[in-house]
């Protein structure tokens, strides 16, 4: 039908430019955040465009809904717009049948929603966790140290500096590490004893046995004491090892995102594994809501200006995400069960879309 083929289109097209536009915008912010982490320590530098890679597709499940649900409405609105949905009416396409005409489309975007949160996901997120730790726990952990920049390590209870390293990340040259020995919580306003060490020249290296990191000083000094006291001790030394514990970067419910499908349906009785499930499911049902939400949202008077209604178009998205998410939470924590989870939500959106549908409906009939 030509019809059929001509809204599939003009909805693809603004698809595809939507998405591209999101896309880009998310993927530079992703990129300034793994900038900060790599200038903090917290990664090697040479796993940023990896890491980068790897974001994309956890980008495209929320993103893939949103550009289906805007390019709706950029299409719907400018046949409102132009008279041509009037005309559209006239010629026996109700509400029904546009629904019917565009929802192949509909059904790709769910799909692929589908394939990236149930399978290719969980699979990323393992491998996200290797690279991420790989990048850390690797023989030469001075690749995670900026030059002429004080890092904190992974326990919050050292800082390193380094003047310079050379070509290969292997060796640095002046090496400053201040280590807090003090067992009072670091809450505790109180003197402290701290260890100083100054060396000429650090190398890293890893310890297989032990499956730790540790960075050898070559030529320098140990300073012992609180600082401001007199009581302290000096130690000249040729080579010195100190442990630096690893930072890794690991999001509260990692362990849930890369668990398989028939692992969260085993442990579907747990409430975070519960959670994790629904959701997955949830990010395939919101195209089928929003593709119903944005026919009856899109309306808008001949000649008048259709994008005054973008703005609470993406308020309700933003209200369907969030709500998801506070959802997600509530049965993370116990607070509902598995039975009402997730679900009220899109009862919620699904209810207030099919009474938008009837309005438009009566409207013409």
């Amino acid at each position: 039908m030509i019809i059929r083929r001509y809204l599939n289109q003009q909805i693809l097209s603004a698809l595809l430019a939507v998405l591209l536009v999101l896309l880009l915008i998310f993927i530079a912010q992703q990129a300034v955040r793994y900038i900060n982490y790599a200038a903090d320590g917290r990664i090697s530098p040479n796993v940023m465009l990896p890491l980068l890679g790897v974001t994309i597709p956890y980008l495209l499940v929320l993103l893939l809904p949103l550009s289906l649900y805007v390019a709706m409405f950029i299409v719907y609105s400018r046949l409102y717009a132009d008279n041509e949905m009037a005309i559209l009416y006239l010629a026996g396409l109700g509400v029904r049948q546009l629904l019917l005409l565009t929802y192949p489309l509909v059904l790709l975007v769910s799909l692929s929603v589908m394939i990236l949160a149930f399978w290719l996901n969980p699979w990323l997120a393992n491998a996200k966790d290797r690279l991420i730790k790989s990048s850390i726990t690797e023989k030469n952990i001075i690749k995670t140290l900026m030059p002429g920049r004080f890092q904190l390590s992974g326990d919050k209870r050292r800082v390193v500096y380094v003047e310079s390293i050379n070509k290969q990340h292997k060796v640095s040259e002046n090496l400053f590490i201040a280590e807090d020995k003090s067992v009072l919580p670091t809450n505790v306003i109180a003197p402290r004893e701290q260890i100083i060490i100054a060396a000429a020249q650090g190398s890293a290296f890893f310890d297989n046995k032990l499956a730790r990191s540790f960075v050898m000083a070559k030529d320098g000094y140990r300073y012992d004491g609180i600082p401001g006291q007199n009581a302290y001790k000096i130690i000249k030394f040729k080579t010195y090892t100190v442990h630096i514990p690893d930072t890794v970067i690991v999001s509260d419910n990692y362990h849930q995102e890369g668990l398989s499908l028939q692992a969260l349906w085993l442990g579907y009785n747990q409430p975070r594994y519960a959670a994790e499930l629904q959701w997955r499911c949830s990010l395939w049902l919101m195209p089928w809501v929003l593709s119903l939400l944005a026919l009856p949202l899109s309306r808008v008077k001949p000649r008048h200006s259709r994008y005054l209604l973008a703005l609470p178009l993406l308020i309700i998205y933003i209200i369907y995400v969030n709500l998801l998410l506070v959802a997600k939470h509530l049965l993370e924590s116990t607070i509902t069960t598995a039975f009402l989870g997730l679900w009220w939500v899109h009862l919620i959106f699904l209810t207030i879309a099919i009474y938008g549908l009837l309005s438009l409906r009566r409207s013409y009939y």
